[in-house]
């Protein structure tokens, strides 16, 4: 059975909404001024997956729980395809929810707990059977029907919550954190077979992790949290190359900030090295770099670029991340591929990538002098 033959046909397309959901001004406070979230705003594209990132105790959590109905705001309203559902019950929003403990029930086999997500429908018993089985073939889980749920893996039991959620034909699905328990050698698979069920349904999905590799990989949309406010959203490239705030940047992976000068329309000067960048701003401006650590490019010493120094390597398979003291600092260096691993305290030259280096405009540190 093909995934997209699972769902009804005879949905009502959406789109012509502009948002599957809407946050409008939504703040919810556990105590007197402690707020989980705050003032929040936010439009989420219907049938694009959206990832839902920030460190931990930012209100990613809160924020899926609003949505979803579990938690009632207290100040703000919450729109699901243009309805006002702020004042409605779980059961009566179209959203599937699958939480970080999957949350099956020990006493029901596999079948009963994926039906569970049904009994709040008016399907008929044997047609909510047949859908049951349904997408539980859709998961890759034919054949465990009558399984308990003890038994299972991890990966498993993140399938049958998975298989339940969409078992009443949401066209909005919330996953908290849906990976965090699953073997790393898993994840990879897992994730991609949410994107495939995701693209098949046309689903809304908001994606809730505190992984930035995983946002940006499954991320249709980003959205970018920090105590309990929405610092960004747009696309994952968007988010990750031009973050609207030195916070963002550090969410969604290690970046260097350094400071620079414009020497001439489209050129800067980083300590003496000239840097083509055609969003350079004009002459005489001081400028900060955004640097991540697939700019950096390290060769031989005597190569052109900044001298430096090995200070520690890391190898993760698909490549090496290089610690390096440079004259004026220390960056980190990630190398792709297969190469000569370069040793620990041997000299290197670094230089930059280009198409890489970013200008941010909201922010110019002190930073290092020039040498």
């Amino acid at each position: 059975m093909s995934a997209t033959s699972v769902l009804s046909a005879d949905r009502v397309p959406l789109e012509s909404m502009s948002a599957a959901i809407e946050l409008c001004g939504v703040s919810k406070w556990y105590s007197i001024g402690q707020a989980a979230i705050r003032n929040v705003s936010l439009r989420i594209p219907h049938g694009c997956l959206t990832s839902l990132i920030g460190p931990s105790g930012c209100g990613k959590s809160t924020l899926l729980r609003l949505i979803a109905g579990l938690e009632r705001p207290d100040e703000g309203r919450v729109r699901l395809h243009g309805l006002d559902i702020t004042d409605q019950d779980p059961a009566q929003r179209d959203v599937g929810l699958v939480l970080q403990d999957y949350a099956l029930f020990p006493h029901l086999n596999v079948l009963e707990n994926v039906r569970y997500g049904l009994a709040s429908t008016a399907t008929p018993q044997q047609c909510g059977k047949d859908r049951a089985h349904a997408v539980l073939k859709l998961v890759d889980l034919e054949g465990y029907a009558s399984r308990s749920t003890s038994s299972l893996s991890g990966g498993e039991q993140q399938r049958v919550a998975l298989a339940r959620a969409l078992a009443s034909e949401p066209r909005v699905l919330l996953l908290d954190e849906p990976l965090s328990s699953v073997d790393a050698g898993l994840r990879r698979q897992l994730r991609e077979q949410i994107c495939d069920i995701q693209k098949a349904f046309g689903l809304t999905v908001v994606y809730v992790t505190h992984d930035q590799s995983e946002a940006l990989a499954v991320g249709d949309h980003v959205v970018v949290m920090h105590d309990g406010e929405i610092l960004q959203d747009g696309t994952p490239r968007d988010v990750y190359l031009t973050p609207a705030s030195e916070v963002v940047a550090d969410i969604m992976g290690v970046a260097t900030f350094l400071p620079a000068e414009v020497v001439e329309t489209g050129v800067v000067a980083l300590f003496g090295y000239r840097i083509e960048l055609p969003d350079a701003c004009e002459a005489g401006e001081q400028v900060t770099l955004l640097i991540r650590p697939e700019a950096w490019q390290v060769d031989h010493a005597g190569s052109p670029g900044f001298a430096g120094k090995i200070l520690s390597c890391t190898y993760f398979g698909r490549g090496s991340e290089y610690l390096i003291q440079l004259e004026w600092g220390d960056v980190l260096a990630t190398v792709w591929g297969a190469h000569t691993p370069y040793q620990i305290g041997s000299p290197v030259a670094v230089s930059l990538n280009r198409a890489s280096v970013r200008v941010s405009r909201y922010r110019v540190p002190a930073g290092p002098a020039p040498p």
